[in-house]
């Protein structure tokens, strides 16, 4: 709110008050009880300081209060640079950026009209509102954004519905502030990827003259959202059962905007706040299979450090590693102290992987050795899949280079996740799969 009205006072300090709005926008849950608590809230705030402003700057509570104002100031001032007023020339405006705000609750009811906001009847606006404000409802000179809620239903065509603060704003870019919870953050950093993935496609298609129709549906898609509702998928869920030494193992790679630097970033980062020894085995292992694991660590650590903000982009895959977070969520929930062990397969050293046509990795574990005679099979190392510590949630990171059906390398170290929970957490799965496309999985036989 401070934000806000000084950006107000430094339009009138710089005597530009024309030519647009200026509106700060607060969007709290759905719920009417909660934008109301939220209007509530700022009216009382904002017609107390509109109060103590009016009696001017001759005031000693007035200007008290203005030195409050000042680390907004700083902050705005800090991305809007020279042509930000100074200070107290600002302040000097703060009761007439008041006196021609207002703050308006946007609250519409089932079946009712429209909200309609007659914009020029106030140069700053400050709304707040809920369900009124989720789709199709815009807001002008929108400069402060503050959404304290999640993905709500968890469906990214909503989510990005509430995205008003992207776009169209390079001519006051400085003034502009987005607050948002941890998830609905990524959610929308993840949008922006999106977008981009979606654009780098189809210009490939344009450039390729392909009919459109061959073109993949492939999404950048945060592991928390939905697409949209189920209602509006052409195709539906199928369901199955983990079995108790399922893995978690997404194998999609797309080649992403980033190449997959964000994944790497993240698991770099991890990595290099934790320590590991080489793990038991056989003398005769190859150094493809010896790996380092570390400590047990808790579980939320992992969780959140490590799982939470993992990148995944196919959206076959999205739903399985969806229902992994919400298990590890219920088995925190239920107890806060359980522990994760954490692999570096082949001890941090690159494996050389092929890619399925889909983008998908061959073959993400490496196998029994010996293979023959039968009766020695796995003596030496019995395969990735069995790296694992009983009872704890176990989290294998591969580090691959990718290649083409030609062998070229066309992405190196990038990061893949396996995560097996312990048997008797083994829960049933829900997944989309897409016509044409392999379902989950399929293509590995072992």
């Amino acid at each position: 709110l401070r934000l806000f009205m000084v950006g107000v006072a430094a339009a009138y300090a710089r005597n530009e008050t024309t030519g647009g709005n200026r509106s700060m926008l607060v969007h709290p849950s759905v719920r009417t009880a909660d934008h109301q608590t939220y209007f509530n809230w700022i009216n009382d705030l904002f017609h107390g300081w509109q109060a103590t402003f009016r009696r001017g700057m001759a005031d000693p509570a007035a200007q008290a209060l203005a030195a409050t104002f000042r680390p907004a100031y700083d902050d705005l001032a800090a991305s809007v640079g020279a042509a930000m007023p100074s200070f107290e020339d600002m302040a000097s405006r703060l009761r007439t950026a008041f006196n021609s705000t207002e703050l308006k609750e946007v609250n519409r009811r089932q079946n009712g009209p429209p909200v309609i906001i007659e914009w020029r009847q106030r140069y700053g606006w400050i709304l707040v509102g809920g369900q009124a404000m989720d789709r199709g409802f815009t807001v002008e000179g929108l400069t402060i954004t503050y959404m304290p809620r999640g993905l709500g239903g968890g469906q990214a065509d909503t989510m990005q519905q509430r995205a008003r603060f992207f776009g169209y704003k390079a001519g006051y870019l400085g003034y502009c502030r987005v607050f948002l919870e941890r998830d609905a953050r990524q959610g929308f950093e993840d949008y922006v990827e999106h977008e981009e993935f979606m654009r780098r496609d189809m210009i490939a298609v344009r450039d390729n003259r392909q009919p459109l129709q061959t073109w993949p549906r492939r999404f950048v898609l945060d592991p928390a959202l939905r697409l949209c509702r189920d209602n509006v998928l052409r195709d539906g869920y199928s369901r199955a059962a983990a079995s108790t030494d399922d893995w978690f193992t997404p194998q999609a790679f797309m080649g992403a905007p980033d190449g997959g630097q964000v994944n790497q970033g993240l698991v770099a980062t991890f990595l290099a706040a934790c320590s590991f020894s080489p793990d038991a085995g056989s003398p005769s292992r190859t150094d493809t299979q010896t790996h380092l694991v570390s400590d047990p660590l808790p579980l939320r650590d992992v969780a959140d450090r490590l799982l939470a903000d993992y990148r995944i982009r196919d959206p076959n895959e999205v739903e399985k590693w969806t229902t992994l977070l919400a298990i590890l969520g219920n088995l925190l929930d239920e107890d806060d102290s359980i522990r994760a062990v954490v692999y570096q397969m082949s001890s941090g050293r690159v494996r050389r992987r092929a890619l399925y046509a889909t983008g998908r990795v061959k073959q993400l574990f490496q196998g029994e050795a010996p293979v023959d005679p039968v009766a020695l099979r796995g003596t030496v190392y019995p395969g990735d899949k069995a790296i694992f510590q009983e009872g704890m949630v176990t989290v294998q990171i591969h580090t691959l280079d990718l290649t083409n059906e030609a062998s070229e390398t066309i992405a190196s170290s990038i990061p893949f996740l396996a995560v097996r929970l312990p048997a008797d957490q083994a829960r049933p799965m829900a997944i989309q799969v897409q016509p044409g496309q392999p379902t989950f999985g399929a293509e590995d036989p072992d």
